[in-house]
């Protein structure tokens, strides 16, 4: 085989294989959830903190405890900090008054559970609204509450709709980067209460 002939070969399979790449996914991600902190947030050495089940008129026990699940493998992923899930019982003790509006709390029992379990702050988490089939849609406000002082010292909240295109975005960038474009695996979020639900906790742990 000459040379030419042997070059032009090489070139078109070259050329053939290039058209077979998949370029993967590199989206960037919005920040869809919003925060607040105390002035003093600062001066609490946090090294340890406990998260109860998650509250909700709509929510079964079920949906609680999983929901808290998912809630504890983002933060326990995004945070330099130790969490301790608590269960339902840990939750009877606890007496909030509408955490996501006014973070106040009795401070006895959280001094209590604080003890007990060793912890520097409690996180509570309230499922606002949530509608499990599509388009779905998730309100989720989580409290940071002081062992010190029973107060709310940090706030995370999200509003989720499946509808949004922001969203919709997010889940994309959030489920389908490094993947090929035409992997479209990631459009499960949309219909999937568990990985809609990851996601909203990814985005508000990503805060604390």
């Amino acid at each position: 085989m000459t040379a030419p002939r042997l070059t032009a070969l090489l070139a078109l399979a070259f050329a053939a294989s290039c058209q077979t790449i998949t370029h993967p996914r590199d989206l960037p991600q919005v920040q869809l959830a919003s925060f607040q902190r105390a002035s003093d947030y600062n001066t609490y050495n946090l090294s340890r903190i406990g998260i109860l089940p998650v509250v909700g008129t709509e929510l079964s026990d079920s949906d609680s405890t999983e929901l808290q699940g998912i809630l504890f493998s983002e933060f326990a992923s995004a945070i330099p900090m130790e969490v301790v899930l608590l269960n339902t019982s840990d939750l009877m003790e606890i007496t909030a008054s509408d955490p996501h509006q006014r973070g106040t709390y009795k401070a006895a029992t959280i001094v209590e559970i604080s003890r007990r379990f060793q912890l520097d702050a409690i996180l509570v988490p309230t499922a606002i609204q949530r509608q499990a089939y599509p388009p779905q849609r998730l309100s989720l406000s989580v409290d940071l509450v002081s062992s010190e002082t029973g107060m709310a010292i940090w706030n995370g909240g999200v509003n989720l709709k499946g509808e949004n295109r922001d969203v919709v975005d997010g889940l994309e960038a959030f489920f389908g980067n490094g993947k090929g474009l035409s992997d479209d695996s990631w459009s499960v979020s949309l219909l999937s209460p568990s990985k809609f639900a990851r996601y909203a906790s990814w985005q508000i742990a990503q805060g604390l």
